[in-house]
């Protein structure tokens, strides 16, 4: 969906700034997945098909790193107990 042009009212002023807002997420995370595979944020010098997998890859991929984030952050990890030798 679009936002409107000349929002009328509270629920059109609402929803345009809903719509911004989602927007502002949507681009950032475009930008971190760009940032950690350049080789999306260049033209493709190959055929469709082989276009569409290394996107689909380099998506499946860049969640799967922001799982194992996720993951690491939600083990507690205490320094006290880590053997160095």
């Amino acid at each position: 969906m679009t936002p409107f042009l000349n929002p009328v009212g509270a629920g059109q002023v609402r929803y345009n700034a809903a719509h911004a807002r989602a927007r502002n997420v949507v681009e950032r995370q475009y930008g971190v997945w760009k940032k950690r595979f350049s080789c999306i944020d260049t033209p493709f010098r190959c055929s469709l098909e082989t276009a569409q997998t290394v996107i689909v890859a380099t998506a499946v991929l860049h969640n799967l790193a922001l799982s194992l984030v996720i993951m690491r952050m939600s083990i507690p990890f205490h320094c006290s107990k880590m053997k160095l030798w």
